[in-house]
């Protein structure tokens, strides 16, 4: 949510560095206790921090802690007391403070909704729900802000959630929940392809119904909540002449290259490390060809949720990789990496070099912040991918009017699902795997979770519409032109 005046900034404080932030306050010196003098007070005066027992095992700081003030300009303690509550059971590495600094400027712009309307927003006594804070200001949201179904759910829901906090932790205002809204938990049923799952909700009164989720268009996948749509080949070959082109850099290509080869994600592409490029030098390929890597949980590579995977690599790329992780331009880049690094962090610990992104921009700077990143708990903004938009662009300027505007950088997983495909459609033909055998390749290579997501996939390219062939997104010619022999020695 952004600011909309001064007002906003002067009552949403950033704090960026929040020390013993689950500490006991005492007045007496206890066992771990240390002293802090009080400030503008006799020299003599003190009190006692003693850190929560949680912190005597792990570092307790908070970074980039949102603090909310009263328009009076004094610490609103209700609010902080719940913004501290978000974070406090959250690992250092974890703690969500991007999502704590959302749900602090909606309970602000709530607070200066009330201020401004002369509402309590303690007082919950009207008779009529729509004389109450909460009522009023879904009523706000929905006829005056005219927000969108969803944002209002989401905003009321931080305030729902933010009372029944109070209501439990503030025995003082004595808020009564069923004023606040009215809300029952329900059951909800999800049918998919191959079994049925629940799951309880809240149901509110102060919610919008949302319009049902939108149907996969035709030509597309669904791919982990992610639209996407595979590349034709003529189309992939046009985005090979363009990277291949005088005016890109290895690194640019590379990173291309790489998600279409292996079917890997930005966050996954551009967390790789030093380390890794030296561990594939070392290895020898798998009996099927490719390098195997593994990235995820526990391996410095970011993947989505963390979850643990194996990516393929083709000799073709592992090569292109080594040679550019070795190359003055690439070692140049880590230099300046680790020089700011030194210089602006001082007090964290330096990553070694086997431990420093592979890409990195001219400057030094790393693309996108992986979670284990010592600097990630620290910086309030991290890089995450946007360059990989850039590259998108440069690829559309270049490309033929055919082409897809619509196109972006993810689209080139789906793009690497369908080239794999190609690949192993002539052994189906032939009879040597069946249709059951690919799917579970495709699915291995992608990292699927659930069967029915590759399934998905496979659907897209067998059951071509003729609007797209007429196209030339799946044409026999196109087939025939192409010698998959390349393709398949290197996968």
């Amino acid at each position: 949510m952004g600011y909309k005046n001064d007002l906003q900034r002067e009552l949403l404080l950033n704090i960026p560095i929040a020390e013993n932030l689950f500490a006991n306050i005492s007045s007496l010196e206890t066992p771990f206790s240390t002293k802090e003098a009080l400030s503008d007070t006799a020299q003599n005066e003190a009190y006692h921090v003693l850190p929560s027992i949680k912190a005597l095992q792990q570092y307790n700081s908070v970074f980039n802690m949102p603090f909310l003030l009263h328009p009076s300009r004094t610490p609103w303690d209700e609010a902080n007391s719940y913004l501290i509550s978000l974070v406090k059971n959250k690992h250092e590495m974890q703690r969500p403070t991007e999502d704590v600094r959302r749900k602090a400027a909606v309970i602000l712009d709530y607070r200066l909704f009330c201020d401004a309307e002369g509402i309590d927003w303690l007082d919950f006594s009207g008779r009529r729900p729509s004389a109450r804070p909460t009522y009023r200001y879904y009523q706000y949201l929905r006829d005056v802000k005219a927000l969108r179904p969803r944002v209002i759910n989401q905003y009321t829901g931080y305030i729902y959630y933010f009372y029944e906090f109070i209501a439990e932790h503030w025995s003082e205002h004595r808020i009564d929940m069923t004023r606040v809204d009215t809300a029952e938990t329900v059951r909800v049923f999800f049918k998919h392809s191959n079994r049925v799952s629940s799951k309880d909700v809240l149901a509110r009164s102060q919610t919008q119904k949302t319009p049902p989720k939108a149907l996969t268009p035709l030509g597309y996948v669904q791919d982990d909540g992610e639209l996407l749509r595979p590349l034709s080949l003529e189309q992939w070959s046009e985005v090979l002449s363009i990277i291949n082109s005088n005016n890109w850099s290895p690194l640019e290509r590379l990173i291309v290259l790489f998600s279409a080869m292996t079917g890997a994600r930005k966050q996954t592409v551009l967390t790789i490390r030093v380390k890794h490029i030296r561990f594939l030098e070392k290895s020898k390929p798998s009996t099927d060809g490719t390098y195997r890597l593994r990235v995820g949980a526990g391996t410095i590579v970011d993947t989505k949720n963390n979850k643990a995977q194996i990516i393929y690599l083709p000799p073709q790329l592992v090569n292109e990789l080594v040679v550019y992780c070795h190359c003055e331009n690439s070692m140049s880049r880590r230099e300046k990496f680790k020089i700011k690094y030194k210089e602006k962090y001082p007090n964290l610990k330096g990553l070694i070099d086997d431990d420093i992104y592979l890409f990195l921009s001219e400057q030094g700077n790393c693309y996108f912040m992986g979670k284990d990143d010592p600097r990630y708990p620290i910086v309030k903004s991290k890089p995450t991918g946007q360059m990989v938009d850039n590259i998108k662009r440069k690829i559309i300027r270049s490309a033929s009017e055919s082409f897809p505007s619509e196109f972006y950088y993810h689209w080139l997983r789906a793009t690497f699902a369908y080239l794999l495909w190609i690949a192993l459609k002539k052994y189906i033909t032939s009879g040597e795997l069946d249709y059951a055998t690919v799917i579970g390749v495709i699915q291995n290579r992608l990292s699927h979770s659930q069967r029915e997501t590759t399934e998905n996939y496979l659907k897209l390219f067998r059951n071509v519409n003729i609007r797209h062939e007429s196209q030339g997104l799946f044409e026999d010619y196109i087939f025939e032109a192409i010698d998959a022999s390349e393709f398949n020695k290197d996968n």
